[in-house]
C-alpha cells in the first residue's frame, strides 16, 4: 500500500524503518537489553534503528 495514502488516512506522519526484517531487530533490541549490552530498550532502539522514509499527510 502506498505510505502516503496510509499517511492520509491516519491522520499523521508515517515513518518506515530501515531494516528489512524489523521484527528481527527487535528481538536482538530485547536480547541486547536482557544482556545487560545496554540499559533499557530506548536506549538500545536510539543506537540501533533508522528509517529508510518518511510521509506526512497531505490534508
Amino acid at each position: 500500500m502506498n505510505r502516503k495514502l496510509l499517511a492520509d488516512a491516519a491522520g499523521g506522519k508515517l515513518a518506515a524503518p530501515a531494516p528489512e526484517e524489523p521484527v528481527l531487530l527487535g528481538s536482538a533490541i530485547l536480547g541486547a537489553v536482557a544482556a545487560g549490552l545496554n540499559p533499557d530498550t530506548g536506549t538500545t532502539i536510539a543506537k540501533t534503528s533508522s528509517f529508510a522514509a518518511r510521509e506526512a499527510p497531505q490534508h
